[in-house]
């Protein structure tokens, strides 16, 4: 009975291990998100997204024209219901969450924004189990209590540190630490939301579902650009986008490379990870991201982290690996809910 127990628990910690990997090869990309406002200086945020979200959605309309599953269906053939939960997923989770991200890293700087969506690992597992219920909480509280300490370690001296050196007004300060909340809470929505769904839908492949995500922000940024041509001119210049420059043709190469590595390629990853593991733990791995991010933008500018950020990124990660073996330890226990949830991974 020992021998029959143990193999029926086997495949589940197997798509829980490729979910983890799975989830921070996403991370590895979505860190580069971090680094290109340092890269892309001289142009606005609105710029910036429209960037990305368009060479995103051109990459995904070209797949979704292409791509057919075993039954030969193509995924342009998806329900209205497909297509509407893409549009929101692409709003939350893509163009809305990172306009706003990006305007709160120009308005207060890097470091208050990272200390703020630092806080995406533990919104997200406490929402997702909220919803979710695989886990006590208390189960899961010393790991949350570990990563948050992490977090606040590592991104709150910076943080205090560019508030006390008055390189922006204090209204600029304020407002972006507001848009920084709208994009943690966008992102916390989507995190679960989307989470959800594909294992309520899992028919849709990994990467169609990423290509309907990215052709559906297309919507987004046409929107956004007609808004912003009409109501804010001096955010958005396509003659400055297309003239032909070193400088645009750089802007065009980050640009490609966050819509087709980043946002693509780090879509696709994360849907894998969705599927395979319990919103808890996808949630507290979303530290991933920020650990990348911080090691791509002191890559950028030359510098070197402090030993305070040092130990608060050891915490966090320290904080993540014990939610790791509270999910690995349920799941060889007692609590044979999180075997049950698992869907069936597929490509």
């Amino acid at each position: 009975m020992t021998d029959i127990a143990s193999s029926a628990h086997e495949p589940g910690r197997k798509a829980i291990t490729m979910g983890i990997l799975f989830a921070l090869a996403a991370c590895m990309l979505w860190g580069l998100a971090f680094a290109a406002p340092l890269m892309l200086e001289g142009y606005s945020a609105l710029e910036i997204t429209l960037g990305r979200f368009t060479c995103y959605g051109v990459i995904s309309f070209v797949f979704l024209c292409t791509f057919r599953d075993k039954q030969r269906e193509p995924a342009m053939g998806r329900t209205f219901r497909h297509w509407l939960w893409a549009a929101g997923f692409a709003l939350l989770g893509n163009v809305g969450y990172y306009l706003l991200l990006v305007i709160a890293i120009q308005l207060a700087g890097a470091a208050v924004p990272t200390l703020i969506i630092g806080a995406l690992p533990i919104s997200v597992a406490v929402m997702g189990n909220f919803f979710e219920r695989h886990f006590s909480f208390t189960r899961l509280l010393p790991g949350i209590v570990m990563l948050t300490f992490g977090i606040l370690l590592s991104s709150g001296h910076n943080a205090a540190e560019f508030h006390a050196g008055g390189e922006q007004s204090a209204g600029e300060y304020i407002t972006g630490v507001f848009f920084a909340v709208a994009a943690l809470l966008c992102w916390t929505i989507y995190g679960v939301a989307n989470a959800h769904f594909l294992k309520n839908n899992r028919g849709l492949r990994h990467g169609e579902w990423a290509s309907m995500v990215g052709a559906a922000g297309l919507l987004w940024v046409l929107l956004f650009a007609l808004s912003a041509w009409a109501w804010w001119p001096s955010a958005f210049s396509a003659a400055k986008l297309l003239e032909p420059s070193a400088q645009s043709l750089w802007f065009i190469g980050v640009s490609a490379a966050l819509g087709g590595i980043v946002s693509w390629g780090g879509a696709l990853l994360w849907n894998k990870a969705s599927y395979s593991l319990p919103t808890v733990l996808s949630g507290q791995l979303i530290v991933g991201e920020i650990v990348f991010g911080l090691v791509y933008a002191f890559a950028w500018t030359g510098q070197l982290p402090t030993l305070t950020q040092v130990a608060g990124i050891s915490l966090a990660l320290l904080g993540v690996l014990i939610g790791i073996k509270a999910v690995l330890s349920t799941q060889k226990g007692a609590d044979p809910t999180l075997t049950d949830s698992l869907p069936p991974a597929h490509g």
